[in-house]
């Protein structure tokens, strides 16, 4: 039997249960993950970033420590930080964005994210951490930057809606 798209479900499932498992699985969206895909729309790349330890006492010891981390001032607060890495990570588990830490930005102003209070929170934790542990291997916190963007899945779903 063939599968073709009929209504956004291909025709030999839809004829089963009524949903595609033709490795498409349906994505049902918060109204704050909607918010987010249409600031996406607007501006299409944002910047993130991931805030990671690392040893001075061996180069290959990382840790990610909180990742992603997109900021919308530099006052937010580590319980909102949480709540958009949250959204974040759900918008990229569906594939709808792409999370590069190896790409920047060219024009992208990551000063915020260098002043923010939860990463001047971060950094003094790891240091803390130095002075009453000197042997703690985690010692040194490392700003990773980096941008988000849209998907082609992503680009997919704000035509759907209609965005």
């Amino acid at each position: 039997m063939e599968n073709y798209k009929q209504g956004g479900a291909c025709r030999a499932c839809a004829e089963k249960c009524g949903e595609c498992c033709c490795n498409r699985n349906k994505i049902i969206l918060t109204r704050e993950e909607k918010e987010f895909l249409s600031l996406l729309a607007a501006t299409p790349f944002l910047p993130v970033c991931r805030f990671v330890v690392k040893s001075t006492q061996s180069e290959h010891l990382e840790l990610i420590a909180l990742a992603p981390v997109y900021l919308t001032s530099q006052k937010d607060s580590l319980e909102e930080v949480k709540e958009k890495k949250a959204l974040l990570s759900g918008l990229s588990n569906y594939g709808l964005i792409t999370l590069d830490y190896d790409i920047l930005l060219e024009n992208g102003d990551y000063t915020v994210y260098e002043k923010s209070e939860v990463y001047t929170y971060f950094r003094k934790t790891v240091y803390t951490g130095k002075i009453e542990r000197p042997d703690f291997l985690f010692d040194t916190p490392v700003l990773e930057t980096g941008s988000l963007a849209l998907s082609g899945l992503g680009q997919e779903m704000l035509e759907r809606l209609d965005i």
